[in-house]
């Protein structure tokens, strides 16, 4: 029997399972997902995380093993990574601000593209510290302006007068403020020109001012400060431990157009695959996986 191991059920890892399972080809899958959603009961399901991933032959073409943090192994034929974009781990910044906000009572947000933050409780008027990463920013924006009354006509911002003031911190990737996309674009201008959003040149930090339990830039003191995590960082610093590990080991420094895990010298891994929000991939189709195991596995 084929020993497939999938690691993530999302909607993308999901749809791949399902087309697996009704493939009728003689396959073991297991799924790890510390929180998986309803899953066929054909499956075997992991509810822990994956640290790391072996080839136990010595050479890409037999068979792996899959280290989990339960710290049971999962022997597998073909690996199918559908994480997601797990984002990357905090500076020793990032935590010493997290830190100073839980320590003064502050907000201090990192939110991936997806996420749902409650920002409900910011007062109107007040200043808000965001750092500007492109189009993600426009999704962050939109609960403390739409969705506090504001509304845009005819290229122009109307503000309700329910929203904070804005200020729009230099991201440090230049390449996020240039691919802002037409539409985010647009509307950051409008709300620029409207007052609601103040961008701030590159070259003023932002501090902790304990004395003013407060984020100050410049003149400014904020109780918020939301910096996105845009996921955009290098794999040997994303949050997902074995991304993290093999990136380290440089086992993983991209993907190919069917998904297939890249080395850092380029070399792709024959039964290796990565898919979703990842990569860009929308899943490998299901000969090259099926293609992927050997034609004849032990059960």
């Amino acid at each position: 029997m084929h020993r497939v191991v999938l690691v993530g059920a999302g909607s993308r890892g999901t749809d791949l399972l399902e087309r697996l399972t009704a493939s009728g080809s003689p396959l073991q899958i297991d799924v790890v997902d510390p929180r998986p959603g309803p899953l066929p009961d054909a499956v075997r399901v992991h509810r822990t995380t994956a640290v790391d991933l072996v080839d136990t032959a010595g050479g890409p073409d037999g068979p792996q093993s899959v280290a989990l943090a339960s710290g049971c192994p999962l022997d597998a034929d073909v690996v199918l990574l559908a994480q997601g974009r797990p984002g990357t781990r905090p500076t020793p910044e990032q935590w010493a601000r997290a830190d100073f906000a839980d320590w003064h009572g502050l907000r201090y947000r990192r939110p991936r593209e997806g996420d749902a933050i409650d920002l409900t409780d910011v007062p109107a008027g007040v200043d808000v510290l965001l750092r500007d990463a492109g189009a993600l920013t426009g999704d962050l924006i939109a609960p403390l302006t739409l969705g506090r009354g504001g509304h845009y006509s005819y290229g122009e911002y109307r503000p309700s007068g329910g929203e904070p003031r804005i200020h729009l911190l230099p991201s440090g990737r230049p390449e996020w403020t240039l691919s802002l996309g037409p539409a985010w674009a647009e509307r950051r201008a409008a709300l620029i020109r409207a007052g609601v959003a103040i961008p701030h040149p590159a070259g003023e930090p932002v501090r902790p001012d304990a004395a003013r339990a407060a984020f100050v830039l410049g003149p400014v003191a904020s109780r918020t400060l939301i910096e996105p995590d845009t996921a955009d960082g290098p794999l040997r610093a994303s949050a997902d431990p074995l991304l993290r590990t093999l990136a380290e080991r440089g086992e993983l420094a991209g993907w190919s157009g069917t998904g297939a895990l890249l080395d850092r010298h380029g070399r792709a891994h024959p039964r290796r695959f990565a898919f979703g929000r990842l990569t860009g991939v929308t899943a490998p189709a299901l000969d090259v996986v099926l293609g992927a195991v050997p034609a004849a596995v032990p059960a």
